[in-house]
């Protein structure tokens, strides 16, 4: 890699990292739901905006979005869940939606981390609910996954969709690999490899994280893990998801048919029996 492509790497990883803002195009509404607004203060003082979505519910769940992108996009999972009786909690991340800013570049990995453990503790301890249940979003399945692992996260159990991956590096890559298939400047520009690579070996210097967390460590081997996968999906492969979680005793691995954050889309039916099934599984675990 040359000098200019090292330099120009740190800065798209910034940019990858502190997206352009979304404000949502649809609220729960849209789904003839009813949501009131919320805002939960993380551990390191920032803002989340939030949607308190359904009726008071001790059964739970908090759902987060991938990156670029806000809670708007997690609607039709919090109809799904909302439908089966629970409360649900939709956040935009740090940086995105109507939360508050965050330019830090080193260590971004915690604080999207704390994101998520700071929505779970807010429902935590305002509902006492009988069970949570948290939902993270390809880049966001990272932090949930991180979240597992500090043994902190107040959840019954986990569902991720569209990740995470075994290679960090890796999965930058094939997001930029996708982007240089658009006609954009940025897209021109990814069409480098040596490019591309600068940029991923930044935004993994930048996230500051030790990947991946052990089989053991924190409450990944204590706390069901349903993985939802598509077959299509070209950012996060399938293969990369299993090689991850395969030695995880609670985790199980799915995989539909579906590009990335496509698979309620394409395949919904499917996805939603997935997601019932593995819910009926815990809720019977809860119980005894």
């Amino acid at each position: 890699m040359t000098r200019v492509e090292n330099a120009l790497g740190g800065v798209f990883a910034y940019l990858i990292l502190h997206p352009l803002r979304r404000r949502p195009h649809k609220d729960p509404s849209v789904f003839g739901l009813s949501f009131v607004e919320q805002t939960v203060r993380t551990h390191d003082g920032h803002r989340l905006a939030c949607w308190l979505v359904g009726s008071d519910s001790r059964r739970v769940a908090v759902l987060g979005h991938g990156i670029g992108q806000g809670k708007s996009a997690s609607l039709r999972t919090a109809q799904l869940l909302v439908a089966r009786g629970y409360q649900v909690l939709m956040f935009d991340h740090r940086g995105h939606g109507a939360s508050q800013g965050d330019r830090r570049i080193w260590r971004v990995a915690d604080r999207f981390t704390d994101d998520i453990l700071s929505a779970s503790r807010w429902m935590a301890e305002r509902f006492d609910p009988r069970i949570l249940v948290v939902f993270g979003y390809s880049f966001s399945t990272f932090p949930t996954v991180y979240a597992l692992a500090s043994g902190t996260l107040p959840a019954d159990a986990v569902v991720c969709e569209s990740g995470p991956g075994l290679n960090l590096a890796g999965m930058f890559e094939s997001f930029l690999l996708r982007a240089s298939k658009r006609s954009t400047l940025l897209g021109r520009l990814m069409r480098s490899p040596g490019l591309r690579h600068a940029t991923a070996a930044a935004a993994v210097r930048m996230l500051g994280a030790s990947w991946p967390p052990r089989a053991t460590e924190g409450l990944l081997a204590d706390i069901p893990q349903l993985y939802l996968v598509g077959e299509e999906d070209t950012v996060i492969h399938a293969d990369e998801v299993s090689a991850l979680v395969d030695a995880w005793s609670r985790a199980e691995v799915h995989r539909i048919p579906g590009g990335h954050l496509r698979l309620s889309s394409s395949a919904g039916a499917e996805y939603d029996r997935l997601v019932y099934e593995f819910l009926d599984r815990v809720e019977q675990d809860t119980r005894r």
